[in-house]
This record gives structure tokens, sequence and C-alpha cells, in this order.
């Protein structure tokens, strides 16, 4: 299950970037400072192309993307698990991997996209969660780069609109369980 939702993500991220042409990179010359985000794949022209794209129907691929990533958020919303964290049955693999990253992409792009305050708060809940996580996996080099990889654009993507102790908190994580 774990690989068929990483899959499913990609594949929507890959697919989106293509249909539209809109891709941002951090090393597009710009300064990287709290001034300009989001920049982890669209900024905010890119956003709003695609909020335009789904809005006029003008291109299906985009439209049928976006409808996956908000049944994929509004099933999030119903899911009231909390992220606990659990070993596979080696012992090696976190199996909270794909739920993280399925929540954190899927919804962060649902706020993006609605600005419905309710995509937000189960954003700033699950980030508080997952940064309050005692590691996450360091053992195992693929949960820290999916954990990070959907912790960072949720972050990135939501950045203008997480309470400041969120940020720090995620800012944080990402520093001690990804990169230190």
């Amino acid at each position: 299950m774990r690989k068929k939702i990483t899959q499913i993500l990609t594949t929507i991220a890959l697919s989106l970037i293509s249909a539209t042409g809109i891709v941002v990179y951090a090393s597009e010359g710009r300064e990287l400072t709290s001034g300009n985000h989001p920049r982890l794949i669209f900024d905010d022209k890119g956003f709003n192309t695609i909020r335009s794209l789904v809005a006029t129907g003008e291109n299906e691929a985009v439209a049928i993307m976006h409808d996956v990533l908000m049944n994929m958020a509004d099933a999030c919303l119903k899911d009231t698990s909390v992220i606990r964290v659990r070993m596979d049955a080696s012992n090696k693999r976190l199996l909270i991997t794909s739920t993280i990253t399925k929540r954190m992409i899927s919804v962060s792009w649902a706020y993006k996209m609605t600005g419905e305050k309710k995509y937000l708060e189960y954003v700033e809940n699950n980030l508080a969660t997952i940064s309050s996580l005692e590691n996450w996996n360091p053992n195992h080099f693929l949960d820290v780069g999916e954990i990070s990889t959907a912790v960072a654009l949720a972050y990135d993507w939501l950045y203008n609109d997480l309470k400041e102790s969120t940020r720090k908190m995620t800012l944080r994580a990402l520093k001690e369980y990804a990169l230190e």
C-alpha cells in the first residue's frame, strides 16, 4: 500500500508539472528567504495558474489530478487516526511514511487550492505530531527521505499561513531528523 500511495502522489505531481509546464526551483535566482514561500515545485503564480486551469476546465489532465488530490485530502480529514510510530515485520521500515506523505501533500494541496481553514488546521495538527516523534527512523534513509519531503512541502506551501509555533517546531524537526 505504501508503494502505491507514493506512486500515485508522484504520478500526480509529475502530471501536474508536465501538464502545466509550471515548475519553480529554489535556484531560479531568488534568495531563499521567508518572504518567498511557496517555492518548492510551484510558487503562488503556479498555484494561481493551476487554480485557473481547474476552474475553466481548460486542461483535463490537471482537472483530473486536482480531483484525485482533493478526494485524497477529504478522505484524510475523515481519518481520525493518530500518527504513531510502528515498525514493519522486519523491524526496519516505519509503517507510517505513506500515511504522512498522503496527508501532508494532499491536504496541503487542498488548502492551497481552496483556502479552507479545515485543511490548514489538519496540516498544523499533523505537523505538530510528526515533529514531536522521537525520530524519523534514521536507520533507513527512505523513511527519513519520504517524511522529510512531505513535511518540507507542507511547510513551504503553507508557510505564510502556519502559526509561528508550528513553523518553528517543523523547522526544528526537519533540521534534527533529516539534516543532522
